[in-house]
């Protein structure tokens, strides 16, 4: 397995990346939390996330959003998994927090015309 970073951009509250892994048999990343929120858009079909031990699959064009704290890891399937991911520092978030994000994640299923606001 080898994951390559197409691209990244880091500042001091907000990163930006779009990673590539490559593999040939399926592969748990290891469990870990964070104090960011994390957004996740998939462009590959056949991977997913266990978040606080729920295992969701995702299809291209699906958004997860992890909730800060949230216990979560990457399952990687079949083939390639292609995705953007956006970690989002508590400082950039209303008083620390995501109000609207009441449980451990939120998916959505996005078209490829969506715009996101």
């Amino acid at each position: 397995m080898s994951t390559e970073k197409v691209f990244s951009f880091n500042s001091k509250h907000l990163t930006f990346t779009r990673r590539i892994t490559s593999r040939t048999k399926e592969t748990r990343f290891p469990r870990h939390s964070h104090p960011q929120m994390e957004i996740v858009v998939a462009r590959s079909e056949g991977h997913g996330y266990s978040v606080d031990g729920q295992e969701i699959a995702l299809s291209p064009y699906e958004l997860i959003m992890i909730a800060p704290g949230v216990p979560h890891r990457v399952m990687v399937g079949e083939g390639d998994y292609d995705r953007f991911s956006v970690i989002i520092h508590p400082a950039l978030l209303p008083d620390g927090r995501v109000d609207a994000l009441n449980r451990s994640m939120i998916k959505l299923r996005l078209s490829r015309d969506d715009e996101i606001y």
